[in-house]
């Protein structure tokens, strides 16, 4: 069953190995001690990313990009100096494969980087407003964290 379900969808294997809490119940209600014996080795984690310019494909180091964010269903990543590139990736993909101690999927629209995070603050009693560096950024980008995930970006901005 597991292998089927593994072949089926790549990205159920790597939520479980992510320790999706979600997928673990799952797999723990089913056939209890499953979760905890299977053994996958820990993959390695990107250093840079593909991106467009133009025509071309180039590399660019994710310790400087700021911000990847979606819109008309197209991902884009910003670099420290504000340039705009288009990735292959989703946000989904890129969530699993970046560094969690580096990268913090923010809401549904907004993967941030914690080395560009200038600041943040609450907003509207419950959520917060996070600032990112380059200045002229967060004209373009309002990067509002949910109350339900409010305490898992304190946590990852307190331990990171």
């Amino acid at each position: 069953m597991l292998n089927t379900l593994f072949n089926k969808d790549n990205i159920l294997k790597e939520k479980m190995l992510a320790g999706d809490g979600l997928l673990s119940n799952y797999f723990h209600e089913r056939e209890p001690g499953l979760v905890k014996t299977i053994h996958f080795p820990e993959r390695k984690k990107r250093t840079r990313l593909v991106v467009k310019k133009g025509i071309e494909n180039i590399f660019i180091l994710l310790e400087n990009i700021v911000l990847f964010y979606t819109e008309n269903k197209i991902v884009y990543a910003i670099d420290k100096i504000g340039k705009k590139f288009i990735t292959n990736e989703n946000l989904a993909i890129l969530e699993l494969e970046l560094d969690k101690n580096i990268f913090f999927r923010a809401n549904r629209q907004y993967i941030i980087n914690i080395g560009h995070i200038k600041s943040f603050r609450t907003y509207e009693k419950v959520k917060l407003s996070v600032e990112m560096n380059p200045v002229g950024l967060n004209d373009q980008h309002f990067i509002i964290i949910s109350q339900e995930t409010a305490p898992a970006f304190k946590k990852w901005i307190h331990t990171a």
